[in-house]
């Protein structure tokens, strides 16, 4: 059996094909496809109509998930198989590709036929028009916690984050042949992250999470914001057009920091834990997943617009519609999509799932934000 780690360079891979039909889901602000916690298939609802519209049965279950924004492909895996599947939502044929190792994260880079892939213990290039897997060098840490990766697809460039080290690696895709190795300092290594446009920022959390961190590439500026009460924060948030960049954590409390050449801080406290951040309808509200509730506040002033009570059920899920409109969320008891009009800051009739049990994760070929 060939083991990852101890491969790095250019595999040539055969694509095994599944039926397919002829039902077409490819309208990238019209249909959401929403994942069930325990069974092998997608829900697709039509978020215009308002409707359910079908579901498609899948070979495994999608614990790791991603879509193109420029073109009629999904791509999965249950982090069990050393496999990756593609769906072609036009026709819903499926290929999958074998790989070295189980799969930990998937992303579509914009403009290319490459899918980024985080496997075990390194970090491959699939070129799915060719079959052609790239793995690049060098390994990550696996055993205790898995390696983290950051992906701005605007500049191409990859950065893993490790629990163990207080460097973060980065990798050119279109020019880079090793690693670079880039010193945040302090004692702890780092958990989760994500890009500002074109990798103008980077924001990050501390393995424990009890610190913020934001990291400048143009200047290598760091500024670090702790944990006011010693909780945890969650992935930390950067708009679209990086006018800000939003964090809260576990406690309740929520930071937004106005960015540009005249930066602002402000903070306020929650009457309820947040899970999830996201913004919406131009980058002028900020949407607050949490325990029981989904809030809207406006992004400038964080003065709550909305707030819609759940009964006390958790946020599972957010996602926001490429056009910005739409709030889309999945919630614990109920076999639904919640849907949030952003444009006129009104809940919209749920959509009922027939096909689904509980309501996992959620994805479209189009976000109002590159992160996602």
């Amino acid at each position: 059996m060939l083991r990852f780690a101890a491969f790095s360079g250019i595999l040539a891979i055969a694509p095994r094909g599944y039926a397919a039909n002829k039902i077409a889901y490819y309208e990238p602000s019209r249909y959401a496809f929403v994942t069930d916690v325990l069974h092998h298939r997608f829900s697709v609802a039509d978020i215009v109509s308002g409707q359910s519209v079908g579901s498609i049965a899948l070979p495994a279950l999608p614990k790791v998930l991603a879509s193109s924004k420029d073109s009629p492909y999904l791509a999965f895996s249950d982090r069990i198989a050393s496999r990756v599947w593609l769906l072609q939502q036009k026709s819903q044929a499926m290929t999958h590709y074998d790989l070295p190792s189980p799969v930990y994260k998937l992303f579509f880079l914009p403009s290319s036929t490459l899918l980024v892939i985080a496997l075990e213990a390194q970090v491959a290039l699939l070129d799915y028009a060719s079959g052609t897997l790239k793995i690049l060098p060098g390994t990550f840490q696996s055993r205790y916690a898995h390696f983290s990766t950051i992906i701005s697809p605007v500049s191409q460039t990859l950065t893993v984050l490790e629990e163990r080290s207080s460097n973060i690696q980065r990798w050119d895709i279109e020019r880079g042949d090793a690693w670079q190795a880039i010193s945040i300092g302090g004692k702890a290594g780092f958990a989760h992250g994500v890009p500002g446009f074109a990798d103008a920022l980077i924001a990050f959390t501390t393995y424990q999470r009890k610190e913020v961190i934001f990291y400048t590439p143009e200047t290598e500026s760091i500024k670090r914001f702790p944990s006011p009460d010693n909780t945890r924060f969650l992935e930390p948030y950067l708009s679209n057009d990086l006018s800000f960049a939003a964090f809260a954590n576990l406690g309740g409390y929520l930071h937004l920091r106005r960015l540009g050449k005249h930066p602002r801080e402000h903070s306020v406290q929650l009457d309820f834990t947040p899970r999830y951040l996201r913004s919406g309808w131009l980058d002028r509200y900020l949407v607050i997943g949490g325990d029981g509730y989904l809030q809207i506040r406006d992004a400038k002033t964080l003065i709550i617009l909305d707030t819609i009570d759940l009964d006390g059920a958790s946020i599972i899920s957010i996602w926001v519609s490429g056009d910005s409109k739409y709030a889309l969320f999945t919630y614990g008891g109920s076999a639904t999509l919640g849907v949030y009009n952003l444009q006129t800051l009104s809940r919209a009739p749920d959509i009922t799932l027939p096909s689904i049990m509980q309501p996992n994760r959620i994805t479209m070929n189009s976000t109002n934000n590159i992160c996602f």
